[in-house]
């Protein structure tokens, strides 16, 4: 889901997920107070105060159902 992940604040679980990525120059970056990053991204989490910082975010929805081949099948524990 994420490449090149550099700083995170995330719990272990969540009842919902939303991710939004931040816009150079929002206010929010500089009270999380990370070191400068040009080539990362910053992404929160269900809108804060959690946060992953990475170079990209990308994810796949698989069609069919929890026995159908997945995108990520070549991760150990998936099919």
């Amino acid at each position: 889901m994420f490449e090149h992940i550099r700083y995170t604040r995330i719990r272990h679980e969540y009842e919902s997920l939303a991710l939004q990525e931040v816009s150079p120059g929002d206010e929010r970056i500089a009270r999380l107070d990370l070191p400068a990053s040009p080539e990362s991204r910053l992404f929160l989490v269900n809108d804060g105060p959690d946060f992953i910082q990475a170079l990209i975010c990308h994810w796949h929805e698989d069609d069919g159902h929890a026995h159908t081949p997945s995108k990520f099948g070549f991760m150990r524990g998936s099919e």
